[in-house]
């Protein structure tokens, strides 16, 4: 495939909390005990503070490591028979770091043993970490988000769309916001033509959405096999938090084919579906490329099984996401763009 406030768009805002000082060398550490760290997505998984170690007059708040620094995961704590409960966030895949500091104020008097807690989806992902590709920005830099930005916007245009469209557009994202931590929006629908570039959106959203035929693509009209294409508008001059370089996606869009409906089924389940591609071209949007393994969803074709994340797919999708940290800018800013699109097998084509 080419290139109101929800869950999702609270770990973006999750992001910007500052945080302030090293603990004193001699302050009491707060005892932890985790009630579990290995999980599925969406299992409960709590942090208990022993009272007696938690110092006189200070608030416990659960804090994550991402790439550039700690940052609040829940708090301020709830007190239970057993001491002080924090709740550890389930709700992204992967492996990690979580503290517990004890605050007064913003002054951080004392901080627990670090714990890795390990979120895995409820099936087994396929393949290898390996087996993923990030998209190349105009100064041949990777591309991504600045989670730091608050969450990513997108809107939906709803003509051409088969049934339920939008539902499976909304789907799609929460299974991307699954992978990457990053925050999703909607803000409604639009009767301006989706782009795979998302230019020049209207209504002020960061990324545009939805059918086209391919009477009015000129893509869908060339390459009958096209299913989607998908892609981002990005600036470069940026770094990461670690100080590589790398481009920031300002817009992005995502174009699927009308004409195609009767060969994708509705959903995310076996065969050939829409659910797939959805997810796929989203995945363009925020900066993967397409890989040679069928067994990750970024292949450059549809494949015939669940659309579910691959193992090199995950690891792509966390190198794009939310825990690398805020971008900086390092340079003027370039404007550029990039793209991909998503053929059809050719079994799907001549036999459904």
């Amino acid at each position: 495939m080419p290139h109101r406030r929800s869950l999702a768009a609270l770990a973006a805002v999750a992001l910007v909390s500052p945080l302030v000082s090293a603990a004193p060398a001699h302050a009491a550490r707060p005892e932890v005990s985790w009630s579990d760290t290995t999980v599925v997505a969406g299992e409960r998984v709590r942090a208990t503070v022993d009272p007696a170690t938690r110092p006189r007059g200070t608030k416990l708040v659960l804090q994550r490591k991402y790439l550039d620094q700690w940052r609040k995961a829940d708090g301020p704590a709830e007190r239970s028979r057993r001491g002080f409960v924090l709740e550890v966030p389930t709700n992204q895949y992967g492996t990690f770091k979580y503290r517990v500091v004890a605050k007064d104020g913003r002054r951080i008097v004392a901080t627990s043993r670090t714990r890795k807690v390990a979120v895995r989806p409820p099936y087994e992902p396929v393949g290898k970490p390996r087996q993923h590709r990030l998209t190349e920005g105009g100064d041949g830099r990777t591309i991504r988000w600045n989670p730091c930005a608050g969450p990513i916007t997108w809107t939906f245009n709803p003509r051409h769309a088969p049934t339920r469209g939008l539902k499976q557009v909304k789907q799609g994202f929460r299974r991307v916001q699954r992978a990457t931590g990053l925050g999703f929006e909607y803000v409604g629908t639009t009767r301006q033509k989706p782009n795979a570039f998302g230019e020049k959106i209207k209504n002020g959203a960061d990324v545009i959405l939805g059918w086209r035929t391919a009477r009015g693509y000129r893509l869908f009209r060339d390459h009958r096999q096209v299913v989607g294409e998908g892609g981002n508008t990005h600036r470069y001059g940026f770094r990461e938090a670690d100080g590589r370089r790398t481009s920031k996606a300002v817009s992005g869009g995502v174009v699927l084919n009308a004409n195609q409906d009767r060969r994708l089924a509705n959903g995310f389940g076996r065969g050939y579906t829409w659910g797939e591609v959805i997810i796929h071209e989203i995945s363009h949007v925020l900066g993967l490329s397409h890989v040679d393994s069928a067994k990750q969803v970024m292949y450059f074709q549809t494949i015939r099984r669940k659309a579910e994340w691959g193992a090199g797919d995950l690891r792509g999708l966390q190198k794009v996401g939310a825990g690398r940290g805020c971008l900086t800018r390092s340079v003027a800013k370039h404007r550029s763009r990039a793209t991909a699109h998503l053929r059809g097998t050719t079994s799907h084509v001549t036999h459904r």
